[in-house]
């Protein structure tokens, strides 16, 4: 960062903590150990060695290294540097698969707002030709200033929520923190392939960051500041037919099941069983006989048997479906109609019809369907 000033908190008149500001290059101010930290305060520590001992070989026990001097700094500017965010993905199906400098994303605070949009450099989208990326930046750039507002960091300055850090009014430019960004992964439903991404960034609360460096065997750096951690997760899919299917199958024996259960519960077990039985089932005429009247129909047809006399039962609630009873005898009886068969008699005013007969030897009486009437011929 082009720094002209030097920033105020790099002012030791409050303090006896630090004793002023580091103006590091760029990749001084990351851990060569750990790309994603960044410093915000180093402490630099010396070693001593015994009298007539070494540093580099410390060969008897009394050469162990003794603590020399300590001095803390700030790193100046550090808010006004940028970094860049570089990841790939790659689901189960190899073909589902890209780097994040040929996809689109976007920036979002630890509240789900909406802050930055990162297009790829080939994106056919006009509205958006200011966010997309150059041809030559493999990742998504970002300052730290814009970091730390995504992750809801108002100021370094603050105070920390570590217990050490509180206790003796640490801020968090002094004691470190730990970002987490959450990169999540999701496709286009009739476009496999057009993968996108969204950053959600936030601070794990309390936790503090630190990284010891050794520049050489008489000086090491104990650095504290911004540990970055990329969390990558999301949901990726394209259709295919026999998963599908067996999903189907799969919910529709689920659903069969559900329905047994719920009919064992209606018919055997709810207070209200007996009433649920009436309107669930309905009662219809018995077919089997029918079936079996209409072979006999056939017989009679043939001149096997005359019919003599049928009489109707009418509609009444306990006989919602009307039958009717037809009564044949042999021809060899002959056409005189037996004097013990009496027909049915229809009562004056009534619309019922009652049935008053004496089956004759040799006469036989079945059911046939009220589709017609037979007479004596």
């Amino acid at each position: 960062p082009d720094i002209k000033f030097a920033p105020s908190y790099c002012d030791t008149t409050d303090t006896d903590l630090i004793e002023g500001c580091l103006y590091l290059h760029p990749d001084r101010v990351l851990d060569p150990k750990d790309q994603f930290f960044i410093t915000t305060r180093v402490t630099v520590e010396t070693l001593e060695a015994p009298e007539d001992c070494s540093l580099e070989l410390p060969s008897r026990p009394e050469c162990l290294p003794q603590e020399g001097s300590k001095s803390s700094y700030y790193v100046a500017g550090v808010e006004d540097m940028t970094i860049m965010l570089v990841h790939s993905m790659s689901a189960l199906d190899s073909s589902l698969n890209n780097r994040n400098s040929a996809m689109n994303g976007e920036l979002y605070d630890h509240s789900r707002q909406f802050l930055k949009r990162f297009r790829k450099h080939n994106d056919t989208e006009a509205q958006y030709e200011a966010e997309k990326r150059s041809p030559k930046v493999p990742g998504d750039i970002v300052t730290v200033r814009e970091l730390l507002r995504a992750a809801g960091v108002a100021d370094l300055n603050s105070i920390g929520e570590s217990a050490q850090a509180k206790g003796k009014e640490e801020t968090l430019r002094y004691a470190g923190l730990v970002i987490v960004i959450l990169v999540e992964y999701q496709n286009e439903t009739l476009d496999p392939q057009e993968i996108s991404y969204k950053y959600y960034p936030s601070v794990i609360p309390g936790v503090e960051a630190k990284s010891i460096e050794n520049i050489d065997p008489s000086t090491q750096w104990n650095r504290h500041g911004i540990r970055v951690v990329l969390v990558q997760t999301g949901q990726l899919g394209k259709f295919e037919l026999l998963s599908f299917l067996a999903t189907l199958a799969a919910s529709i024996a689920l659903f069969r099941v559900a329905t047994i259960m719920v009919e064992l519960l209606m018919l055997r077990v709810l207070p209200q069983k007996n009433m649920y039985t009436e309107y669930k089932y309905e009662n219809t005429v018995d077919f089997s006989s029918i079936r079996g009247n209409d072979t006999k129909d056939r017989e009679l047809q043939s001149g096997d048997q005359t019919p003599v006399d049928i009489v109707m039962e009418p509609y009444s609630p306990k006989n919602p479906i009307p039958r009717s009873h037809s009564i044949y005898r042999s021809p060899s009886d002959g056409d005189q109609l037996p004097p013990s068969l009496s027909t049915a008699r229809t009562m004056t005013g009534s619309p019922l019809y009652h049935e008053a007969r004496h089956d004759p030897p040799g006469a036989r009486m079945y059911d046939s369907p009220p589709s017609f009437l037979h007479h004596p011929r």
